[in-house]
């Protein structure tokens, strides 16, 4: 019998149940689009946009363009990469999101994000 095959039947399928969602697809709703209305809406929602690009839950094909004002992720970043990395750093929420109403993503809400956008932010 080879062990390692044996180690992979046993420990393959429990490791894939601890990583949630590992492997599934990722959709825009309800995954990514649920995180995003409880976290972002104040801000990038109808009622609080300031910024006609920072609209991306009234028109989420805003998430596959370049930001028209790249100061947080650089010219080369869409706005769906640049999410992920201001979340990553914490530059949002401004003042953190401990204070912000929406509380803090959590990790699994973060990685579907991430993995949504990795896979090509099919909406």
């Amino acid at each position: 019998m080879n062990v390692k095959g044996f180690g992979w039947a046993v420990l393959g399928p429990a490791l894939l149940l601890a990583c949630p969602g590992a492997g599934e697809s990722v959709q825009w709703a309800p995954d990514v689009e649920r995180s995003l209305i409880r976290h972002c809406a104040g801000c990038h929602g109808s009622s609080g946009c300031t910024v006609a690009w920072s609209c991306f839950l009234d028109e989420p094909e805003l998430l596959l363009a370049q930001p028209t004002s790249p100061a947080y992720c650089g010219d080369s970043a869409t706005a769906g990469q640049c999410a992920v990395r201001t979340i990553e750093s914490d530059t949002m929420p401004p003042g953190g999101c401990v204070t912000h109403a929406g509380g803090c993503m959590s990790d699994v809400e973060l990685s579907l994000l991430r993995r949504w956008v990795e896979s090509g932010m099919r909406l």
